[in-house]
């Protein structure tokens, strides 16, 4: 993931559904720094897919990132 952050690829890229990179990591991921490495390079927290959801919707029910900084992040900025 870091290779591709690196390398400049499109961080708010969606799929079809409208799922961005910053959602799928947030939905599956078990790395909080990941989800921190791409809001870091500027991944837009705030995109919602074509449900209406953010990453943190899909945060939430990630029980490796509840509690992280990262989780943390993604639930500010989701507030603002």
């Amino acid at each position: 993931m870091k290779l591709l952050i690196d390398s400049g690829a499109g961080l708010d890229v969606a799929d079809p559904l409208g799922m961005t990179p910053l959602m799928y990591t947030a939905q599956f991921s078990s790395s909080p720094e990941i989800v921190q490495a791409l809001l870091d390079k500027g991944a837009d927290p705030l995109a919602r897919n074509k449900d209406g959801k953010m990453a943190i919707d899909y945060a939430k029910k990630n029980k490796m990132l509840v509690g992280t900084k990262a989780y943390q992040r993604l639930l500010d900025k989701s507030l603002e």
